[in-house]
């Protein structure tokens, strides 16, 4: 998935969040040390490190997800985000792996739009990751 996230969708710097579930909020994820994990992913780091990220930054940002349930479950969770991080300009949800397609997002019209909220909405499970 990592590779996919660097070759298809072209990502500079990759997070993830190694053990913990699409429905919890995202500000609640990765609160325990995983360096180790991080190292042997050869990854920028996880969820904490992404949000971290995202505060920092003076330029736009356009986060990639490979499906919807692969950034969270909850549809406030992105209300939340894009708030708190006005550099997160797109979000893109990557989805070839069950339809080959992938979905662009403006944060700002995204935010405002329920319909399109619902996408990230009680999604059950995420895309089997490659054993």
């Amino acid at each position: 998935m990592i590779s996919n996230l660097r070759e298809r969708s072209f990502a500079t710097r990759i997070y993830v969040s190694s053990c913990s579930w699409a429905s919890s909020p995202l500000v609640s994820r990765d609160l325990k040390d995983d360096q180790q994990i991080m190292e042997a992913l050869n990854v920028d780091g996880n969820t904490q490190d992404l949000l971290t990220y995202l505060k920092s930054v003076d330029h736009h940002v356009c986060l990639v997800s490979i499906d919807f349930a692969g950034i969270t479950t909850r549809s406030q969770d992105i209300v939340n985000l894009v708030e708190v991080n006005p550099s997160l300009k797109m979000i893109a949800i990557e989805t070839f792996a069950l339809c080959n397609e992938v979905f662009i997002f403006d944060t700002a019209k995204l935010i405002t739009n329920n319909d399109l909220l619902q996408k990230f909405e009680n999604r059950n499970h995420s895309i089997q990751r490659s054993k």
